[in-house]
This record gives C-alpha cells, structure tokens and sequence, in this order.
C-alpha cells in the first residue's frame, strides 16, 4: 500500500486489538460468562509487516486470562481489573476498566458503554466453511463509507454454544472498548441460531463460538485483508505459573495508560520559534 496511505494503516491495524479480548462492563453479571473451561488458540495476521502472532486465551468464570510469549494479561471481570505479567522485564500492572477507557483514543467510559443504537448491516449466509480442525456457518456482509469498501466474513461454530455477553468479550465488542461494525457482524452472526428461534436454554448460552473473522479493505483498487482466526479449541486451564506475579517484580503503570500520559505530555510542550541565523 502506498505511503500516502499510512494514517489509514494505523486505524485498520487497529481494528486486530478490537478483535482480541481485554475487559467487558465494569459489573460482573449475575452467572458466569463461562461456565465451563474454554481454551481457545488464536492466530492475529498484521498485514502491513506480513507476519502471524498466535495468542491463548483462557476462559473460566469471571476471567479470560490471554498469553502471548511471555506476557499475560488477566482480565478479571468481578473485580473489574486487568493484571498484565510481563515475565520477561520482571513486571506487573493492574488498572481499572474504567482506567482503561479513559486512556483509550476518542472513547470515554460513556460512550464506550453506548452500544444499542450500533450500526449492523444486513448479514449474508455464505454456506460452511472449515476453520483449523473445526468448521463453521459462515456470513459476510458488505459495507461502503468515505475510508473504503470492506467485506466482513465471520465464521461461526453452531455446536459450541455461549452467552451474548462471552461473545462480547471474545470479539473485542465490550466496555471498555467502543463498539466497532466489525463487533457488531460478529455478534448478529453468532446470534443468528436465537434470531431465528432456535435459542439455547441453560446456562449453555444461544451465541454460537465466532471461529473466525476476517475484514477486507479495497482502498483504491488496492487491498489489506485483517484475519482474526481460532485455531483449537479446547477445556485446559491456563498455567499457574504464567498468571502469577513473580517475586520480587516490580508494580508499574500499564502501558495504555503509560501511552495516553506522553501524548497528553507532548500535547502541552510550548511550540518553540525555530531559531533564524544572523
């Protein structure tokens, strides 16, 4: 993609944070958003560097602990936190959701919890589609507006049944992110089962699991495809010795809070007269 294009880069590569989980409302439900254990694999492709990270997500409870190297970030829902581990630097966070969506660009907590009136366009059942070991419904949907076409697929998995507020969380569609089209695609695909009448009952959930998600850009004929994409699923618990905080590491401000303080920082220095030679 050319240079005269990188501002947009930067919006779309965002887009793969609101695909991954990190915190939901700030009031624990009244049940568990996950009744059971779910361990889920998952590949985030950066299409600007061309590479592909993988991230194990860990769902029981109240919590969704996410590991990726040596880091961990446990979101913990009935106490309204996210603890981030990074082993490695031998540190730890802990910050508030509320925090969080103070420091995020252009959301404040209120309109990141305003998402009833979200668009959601009109979704088109494509047929099955297989997805690592496991497949899925597949649905698309179409969308043009002033920063380019994009195709919306999302791939879900009709036997494996969770709540609304679970597949919140899994697509990156709760507080105290803001609500995101893409979000919205992926939550009226996987509610497609009680839309028709064939809800769940129990605790079990009718939302079917979103195995994948993919967001394709056509920007002046040119085209950056984002793939958000579950590769294994399974019940395994995360590792004790991952989520614990280390002895002797160090309490350190998170770094989405970390990141909002600089800007605000710069955003204050005086504009200095560039210096002109006698």
């Amino acid at each position: 993609m050319r240079a005269s294009h990188a501002p947009g880069r930067v919006l779309i590569l965002g887009l793969l944070l609101s695909l991954t989980p990190l915190v939901t409302a700030a009031q624990a439900p009244a049940r568990p958003l996950f009744v059971e254990p779910l361990h889920l694999t998952r590949q985030l492709s950066d299409p600007i560097s061309g590479t592909t990270s993988t991230l194990d997500e860990y769902c029981h409870g109240d919590r969704v602990v996410s590991i990726r190297d040596s880091r961990a970030s446990i979101a913990d829902y009935a106490k309204s936190t996210l603890t981030e581990i990074d082993h490695a630097k031998g540190t730890y966070s802990v910050t508030s959701f509320d925090a969080i969506a103070r420091a995020l660009p252009d959301a404040s907590g209120a309109s990141a919890r305003t998402s009833a009136t979200a668009q959601r366009p009109e979704l088109t059942d494509v047929g099955v589609r297989p997805v690592g070991n496991r497949g899925g419904r597949a649905f698309q949907a179409r969308i043009a507006d002033p920063q380019g076409s994009r195709t919306i697929d999302v791939v879900v998995d009709q036997q494996l049944k969770l709540t609304r507020e679970a597949v919140e969380v899994l697509v990156g569609a709760a507080f105290p992110l803001r609500r995101s089209i893409e979000g919205d695609v992926a939550i009226a695909a996987a509610g497609r089962d009680r839309a028709a009448g064939k809800s769940g009952s129990g605790l079990a959930g009718d939302h079917a699991l979103p195995l994948e998600q993919t967001v394709t850009w056509e920007i002046d004929g040119e085209t950056l495809r984002i793939e958000n994409r579950i590769v294994r699923v399974g019940n395994e618990l995360p590792p004790p010795d991952l989520i614990a905080i280390p002895p002797g590491a160090q309490l350190v401000e998170s770094d989405i809070v970390l990141r909002k303080t600089m800007l605000e920082e710069l955003d204050r220095l005086p504009s200095a007269a560039p210096s002109v030679a006698p």
